[in-house]
């Protein structure tokens, strides 16, 4: 197990916050590219490389808490773009995760109560959402940098997208499997077929 912290809205540095994680004796410290600092500091990264030369600290990134990638595509290229910067610019920091949140999208209040747009046109909505977190995790995959998901509000649609992405998982670890058994087999046979001229080369100049 692992303990970090976020970067911390009284700070105005990321050095004021190693010096705290440090202090505390803390594994790793998540960086927010919602804080104007971090982003400032992660493209010039060469202060923040000193800062934590001496300390053991661990790096994640937050993503804009506002990046929506269920939504559209001049919306969502938008996102990736600053995504394939920041990972680009982050590389030499070893992030180790990529954090983002299921965005709520659209919303219309009538009668004071909230009516998601996403829920209303799910079906349009999961299928963008689930081709564009590929891509997103194509990116990371990239920088070696694990993705991660998470909410703190969740509306009862987000359910079912979660539920929804947890089965296109499962389905894309099985074909990963599976293409892994095919390769192998192919190896197998390969050698085999190797083995056996091997043999038959024996046979004839022994004959």
């Amino acid at each position: 197990m692992k303990l970090g912290m976020p970067i911390l809205y009284e700070f105005n540095s990321i050095k004021e916050n190693v010096k705290l994680a440090n202090e505390l004796n803390l594994d790793f410290i998540e960086l927010n590219l919602n804080f104007g600092y971090c982003r400032k500091e992660i493209k010039n990264s060469k202060q923040l490389l000193n800062d934590l030369k001496d300390t053991n600290l661990e790096l994640t990134l937050h993503f804009y808490d506002e990046a929506d990638f269920g939504s559209y595509d001049e919306v969502v290229n938008a996102y990736i773009k600053l995504l394939k910067y920041y990972l680009s610019k982050a590389k030499k920091l070893n992030i180790k995760l990529l954090n983002i949140h299921l965005n709520e999208g659209p919303i219309v209040t009538i009668g004071g109560e909230k009516n998601y747009i996403y829920e209303k046109e799910f079906d349009n909505y999961i299928i963008r959402l689930i081709n564009n977190l590929k891509k997103v995790k194509k990116i990371c995959d990239k920088y070696n940098v694990g993705l991660v998901i998470e909410n703190i509000v969740i509306p009862k649609y987000l359910v079912n997208t979660y539920k929804r992405l947890k089965e296109e998982l499962e389905v894309e670890i099985k074909k990963e499997l599976e293409e892994a058994k095919v390769n192998h087999e192919k190896t197998l046979k390969s050698i085999e077929e190797e083995r056996l001229q091997g043999i038959k080369k024996n046979d004839e100049i022994f004959n």
